[in-house]
């Protein structure tokens, strides 16, 4: 290895030479004293002349390696790689990456597992070549294995590819780390890290000169580690967002993504909602001249930057009023002002104003006085003087303009970061963390202003970090060590001296002018500079400018302007704006606004201020971490691929400490090892060896390993350390180590495998014991269960016959037909005027009027609407519905087994013809067995889930029972598709006995569905209930579904309705019109299956869960916004991101929301609610769920309610103190339930296992339960309720008596 030489150069010798900045290649012709002149006629001076690197020619991929060090070298070896798609290049730990302005084929996820599948071996020897993920998998390992935290720190100008570098970073950590909670994929934090970067980047980064896809802030993403080294979290701190962007625009560059995104990929919707235009309409973005960017897609990326909004957690209504401050920053941006320069300004139009004031919903008045007049006071604003306007010119007008809007996007940036990370940050704490610096390059542009001294500052203050971490510790820790290296190289630390010493740097000084207020200025602060630095090495005065002056920094000369510092330095807007700020109607986009920290009571808060203080916090995690450096180099200004510019990658050498790296690489040691560390981790290769202090038995331990200890080019050993110069050693020393574990290692195995066995032979004895004992204790319980099911089927049969004998006798006390309509009637007129004395559990305060429900709650009715004029579309054809074939029949009763009788199933040949089914033995129709008469009501059905069990399984599976004229057959059907075919023409027949008794029909009568749509009935006069039931059960199509029936309700004052189930002979014309008739399931069986495949009972099932969770439950807060969305999804099919926000249900929440939860809320908490459900059925529309899902899910949800499919009765409970309390009775398949009336709140329930007598009279209703205790009510309906208790206790009889 030969460090550069420049005392002799042969003629004729291949050099390198400096020609305008950049080397090259060439011959030398001649040396003359000290120039030389080359084959191609170039004459140079001899210090531009270096000798050449035959390694450099093959492309080095770690540079430390090369045979001759230079800058040229470097260079040559850089772009024979740059050639060949090798954009990386290791410099010993430090990774070099230069951009290629162009995809590369090696960023998959195959390449991610490619690296980290491949040994610490196979790297170092470059067996895979340099990669990003070579750095990323050293970070991750490293962490692993030592336990501490990280940080991967990339550098480099803007435009060099370091947001790129960072995001394969993350792609890399998040593909390897798999979280807790992820299933085959990536974990929901994980997808949330990587999706934060179109979001950061659309908001963050924009077009400049220099760089499409500049990062105009700083951004360090700590991604938080369990022990196991699963990604739990991750934290953003964002750094110096460039709001100037915002307002002011250089030519041909462009404002942040974001707005361009929104103007061009919005939907038509979103057009008009949002009052959006196109680019060229808005001043902010027109401005430059350049409004879109070649081979930029600004539409697709705005349609993943809404996927990202939806990975990363933030919520519709957040999105929304995201869109609507955007917007809003926009059309701000058109307002103009009129008026002589020392004239009070006006509004130039008020459209562009009002539009804003409209997006942002705030008060347009208010918004347009605080852009042309400012409130003042005296008496320091402590109350103590007064309060006036002053008017502002038009120049003050305008600069409050931008700084509204300016601190608008502020607001919205940082919020957006804290709402991804708080999203994303660890829930319970974490072990370690790899953080990822992700910062503005270098910047030296044509004017530069208050940012780019931020920047260059932070880029100063990350360099010397950098220093600090390569050679000022490296060099002091062998000075200590007394390793005699030596190394120069370029310390900075004077010009962060003169940039940020407090009270007298330059930055202190501009923010102590910004505490001076009306008496600060530019001037001033540059007369200071000027005085307290004129002589200083780093600063320069120019004499030529009165606001220019320039720094020397470590990477280039930059001549600042200070005008417009001051400005730029304030990060506080006047109270009138930041009043305005927070006055929005709508709750999302006041939090966005208000974000941040309050009001400092110790001076200006300013910029600078706060860089400083949070540089210095980074600076100080960085020191707590191993760092892992990323250099990142620009190939070319023309952002074009194929081109390798010698010249400014020259320039970029020279500042990134890239040969200071190499030559302390190449003098120093990269391992490094306290002598009892290294005893800690490797005494195993002792072998028993007698040393007496650490450094012997470190130099026993490398003698056994055969390092030879004389080579100090290889081994240094130290006062306290042990240094190794290649990485190679360390991993002999671990293979030997890992060795001897292993053979540790499988002698335990051994050992405890034979204990394991043991173990496992006497847990298996005791289990076997104990089986045995479960056997004989299942045994010895199944005989008690069944004796004690047969006694409890003996008494249930006997009160039922008791219940029966009284319904009889109170049968015969009844009025004629119309008595029981007027008794329904009574029962509303009773309960409407009852007043009863409340008690604590009833507390009435606060109660809100809840408007009546009046929606329908399917996008599509049950039952459309007919028109007459046109033809039915199902016209009934004329020939006689016919069908055969062989079905297994049930026939009389054989046999029993306890309580269940078991049938006999015979073969027979059924026949369909007309109106009636006739079966056989063969086919021949040699021997009539018997016939069904059928008629209109005869329809097919499935068998009920409780009588399943008792089917026979030896007559095949496809089971259903024809039902016709109060007779019921069970047949089994060989093949699935002939039980279609069954159920299609039994339908057939019955609805041509229907229709050819239609005839003469003059009567019309109402019927409503439960989902709110309602259909005409056409009777005979002397039809009555059950004719209309079967002429819309056939209009509907509800065969194969059981108990329905019609009903009679009327509503009460409470959101209550009460029920009446019509008996077949009720005549429908006593009913009152006031009252509604509805068609409703009425028994809902204790097994129930909501099959998505019967979409007419899922429909009948969810619209009456609805309207009885609506009427009669009170659900907790997550459940009813579950169920809310639910509902919502499901009427509205299709969630539009854009009109289902805010404001959308505010007039509605009545209708998704029960009468309990409504009767308390206020307003606010409606609002609240509000949007919860509209976040919450955004959410049902990301995850794909269909209508049809979410009916299941609601069905579902209402099921686990103990009172499902109950009817509901008012009662009033006479307590044993004379007090009344009025209830509601829920009877339904497990018994009878108590609510609060008033409140919905669930009070008491009672099994009818544990109900030991019931009774009723025309004014009450009672029973005793179990501990003897009598409940007796006063109530209208005693008879209804003995009815659905009737019908329950017989399911439940037959289901016990079936097994």
């Amino acid at each position: 290895m030969t460090f550069r030489s420049v005392h002799f150069f042969p003629q004729g010798a291949d050099v390198y030479v400096q020609v305008g900045g950049a080397w090259k290649k060439a011959q030398l012709k001649n040396v003359d004293g000290a120039s030389a002149t080359t084959a191609a006629g170039d004459k140079v001076a001899l210090k531009d002349v270096a000798t050449i690197s035959e390694n450099a020619k093959t492309g080095m991929p770690d540079m430390i390696k090369l045979d001759v060090l230079h800058s040229a070298s470097i260079l040559d070896n850089l772009e024979v790689r740059f050639f060949r798609d090798e954009i990386y290049t290791n410099v010993g730990s430090v990774l070099l990456s230069v951009n290629p302005f162009k995809r590369m084929e090696y960023y998959t996820n195959d390449h991610v597992w490619q690296y980290a599948k491949a040994s610490a071996l196979a790297l170092k020897n470059f067996d895979l070549p340099p990669h990003i993920y070579s750095t990323a998998k050293t970070a991750y390992e490293t962490m692993l294995r030592s336990q501490g935290n990280q940080s991967v720190l990339i550098s480099g100008e803007s435009g060099a590819g370091k947001t790129e570098a960072t995001k394969y970073v993350l792609q890399y950590l998040t593909t390897v780390s798999k979280g807790p909670d992820a299933e085959g994929g990536q974990s929901a934090i994980e997808r949330m890290i990587v999706d934060s970067s179109p979001i950061l980047e659309a908001f963050g980064n924009a077009k400049t000169v220099r760089n499409n896809n500049s990062s105009r802030f700083g951004k360090f993403f700590d991604i938080q580690f369990n022990g196991r080294g699963e990604i739990v979290g991750g934290k953003i701190t964002d750094y110096l967002l460039e709001k100037s962007r915002v307002v002011q625009v250089a030519k041909d560059e462009r404002s942040y993504h974001v707005f361009y995104q929104l103007c061009a990929g919005a939907s038509d919707t979103e057009r008009e909602k949002y009052k959006i235009g196109t680019a060229d309409k808005f001043q902010y973005l027109q401005q430059s001249g350049c409004t879109a960017v070649p081979n930029i897609d600004d539409a697709a990326e705005y349609k993943d930057l809404l996927r990202s909004f939806n990975s990363c957690k933030v919520t519709a209504l957040e999105v929304d009023a995201i869109k609507r401050i955007l917007t809003s920053v926009l059309h701000l941006g058109n307002a103009k002002f009129s008026g002589a320069e020392d004239a009070a300004a006006e509004l130039d139009g008020t459209e562009a104003v009002d539009t804003v004031a409209e997006l942002l919903q705030i008060n347009e008045g208010k918004l347009r006085g605080a852009l042309i007049s400012r409130t003042m006071s005296t008496g320091g604003g402590r109350g103590r003087g007064s309060v006036y306007k002053i008017q502002m010119k038009p120049v003050e007008a305008m600069a409050t303009r931008d700084a509204l809007a300016k601190g608008m996007y502020v607001k919205l940036f940082r919020w957006l970061v804290l709402k991804i990370t708080e999203n994303m940050i660890a829930q319970e704490g974490h072990a370690y963390t790899i953080g990822v610096l992700d910062i503005f390059g270098f910047e030296v542009m044509p004017v530069n202003s208050f940012e780019q001294l931020c920047i260059n500052f932070a880029n100063e203050k990350l360099h010397q970090q950098f220093i600090d971490y390569v050679f000022k510790l490296e060099i002091d820790e062998y000075e200590k060590e007394k390793l005699g290296i030596k190394v120069d190289y370029t310390d900075n630390e004077e010009c962060l001296k003169l940039i940020e010493t407090k009270g007298t740097g330059i930055l202190p000084m501009l923010h102590e002018q910004c505490q001076l207020g009306g008496r600060g200025s530019e001037d001033q602060w540059r007369e200071q500079m000027n005085e307290k630095y004129r002589k200083h090495a780093y600063y320069v005065e120019e004499r030529k400018s009165r606001t220019d002056f320039s720094i020397n920094h470590y990477a280039n000369k930059v001549t600042y302007d200070t005008r417009g510092c001051l400005e730029k330095n304030k990060d506080q807007l006047n109270a009138d704006l930041q009043e305005l700020m927070s006055s929005s109607l709508q709750p999302e986009i006041n939090d966005i606004l208000t974000s941040g920290t309050a009001p400092s009571r110790r001076g200006v808060i300013t910029v600078s201020n706060q860089f400083m203080a949070s540089l210095t916090s980074l600076t100080t995690v960085i020191r707590a971490s191993s760092p892992h450096y990323v250099r990142c180099l620009k190939s070319t200004e023309e952002k074009k691929p194929g081109i390798f510019d010698g010249v400014g990658l020259n320039r970029q050498l020279g500042y990134s400490g890239v040969l200071e790296t190499i030559k302390i690489r190449i003098a120093g040691y990269a391992v490094r090892f306290g002598f009892s560390a290294f005893v800690s981790r490797f005494h195993m290769l002792l072998k028993g060896a007698n040393v007496s202090t650490d450094k012997d038995a470190v130099l026993e331990i490398l003698r056994k390993c055969n390092v030879n200890l004389e080579d100090k080019s290889q081994i240094a050993v130290g006062v306290h350390k042990i240094f190794l110069k290649s990485e190679e050693t360390l991993l002999r020393l671990e293979g030997e180590r890992e060795k001897i574990i292993l053979h540790h290692v499988v002698r335990i195995q051994n050992y405890w495998r034979v204990i394991l066995a043991q173990r496992l032979l006497v847990k298996l004895r005791i289990e076997e014991k104990k089986r045995i004992e479960e056997e004989i204790r299942r045994k010895k319980e199944e005989e008690e269960r069944k004796k004690r099911e047969a006694e409890e089927a003996r008494l249930l049969e006997e009160r039922k016959r008791e219940a029966d004998k009284k319904e009889d006798e109170e049968k015969q006390k009844d009025e004629a037909s119309g008595a029981a309509p007027v008794a329904l009637d009574q029962a509303a007129e009773a309960v409407e005027g009852r007043e009863t004395e409340g008690v604590a559990e009833e507390d009435d305060s606060e109660i809100t009027d809840v408007p009546r429900r009046e929606m329908v709650y399917l996008p599509e009715p049950m039952l459309p609407s007919e028109d007459p004029s046109k033809p039915r579309a199902d016209d009934i054809p004329k020939e006689p519905a016919e069908f055969s074939g062989w079905l297994c029949k049930e026939g009389g009763n054989t046999r029993s087994l306890g309580f269940a009788k078991m049938s006999k199933w015979t073969k027979r040949y059924f026949v369909l013809k007309g109106r009636e089914i006739k079966y056989y033995t063969d086919e021949r129709l040699t021997e009539l067995k018997g016939n069904l008469t059928l008629s209109a009501g005869t329809c097919c059905t499935d068998i009920p889930v409780a009588q399943r069990k008792s089917l026979p399984t030896n007559v095949g599976s496809n089971f259903f029972q024809i039902c016709s004229e109060g007779r019921t057959m069970r047949v089994a059907c060989p093949r699935a598709d002939d039980v279609k075919e069954w159920f299609a023409k039994v339908s057939l027949a019955a609805r041509q006995i229907e229709g050819s008794a239609d005839d003469g029909a003059t009567k019309k009568v109402l019927v409503h569905l439960p989902d709110g749509s309602e259909s005409v009935v056409m009777l005979k006069e002397n039809q009555g209930a059950k004719d209309a039931f079967l002429k819309l059960a056939k209009k509907i199509n509800v065969r194969g579904m059981q108990y329905f029936s019609l009903v009679e309700t009327v509503q009460v004052n409470d959101g209550m309705y009460l029920q009446r189930v019509l008996s077949e002979r009720d005549n429908l014309g006593v009913i009152k019109p006031s009252n509604r008739l509805v068609f409703k399931k009425v028994v809902f069986e204790e097994e129930m299956d909501p099959r998505a495949d019967n979409g007419m009972l899922l429909d009948f099932l969810y619209t009456q869960a609805v309207n009885d969770l609506l009427s009669f439950m009170l659900p907790d807060e997550k459940d009813l916004v579950r169920h809310a969305a639910l509902m919502l999804k499901i009427k509205e099919v299709t969630i539009d991101p854009v009109i289902h926000t805010r404001g959308f249900l505010t007039n509605q929440m009545h209708e998704y929301l029960s009468y309990g939860t409504m009767r308390k809320a206020t307003r606010s908490k409606v609002d609240d609610w509000e949007a919860k459900v509209l976040n919450k059925v955004h959410d049902l529309e990301a995850s794909g769920k269909t209508s049809e899902e979410c009916k299941m899910e609601y069905v579902q949800m209402a099921m686990d309610n103990p009172a499902f499919g109950a009817a509901y009765y008012p009662v009033v409970w006479g307590k044993s103190d004379g007090t009344q309390v009025e209830l509601i009775l829920a009877v339904n398949c497990s018994g009878l339930h108590l609510l609060y009336r008033r409140s919905r709140e669930f009070f008491k329930s009672f099994y009818y296992e544990t109900i030991m007598k019931w009774g009723r009279s025309m004014a009450t209703f009672n029973f005793t339960s179990q501990d003897e205790q009598r409940w007796e009510f006063e109530t209208e309906q005693g008879e209804e309720i003995n009815k659905f208790m009737g019908i329950y206790i017989k399911l439940l009889l037959e289901s016990r008596l079936n097994g």
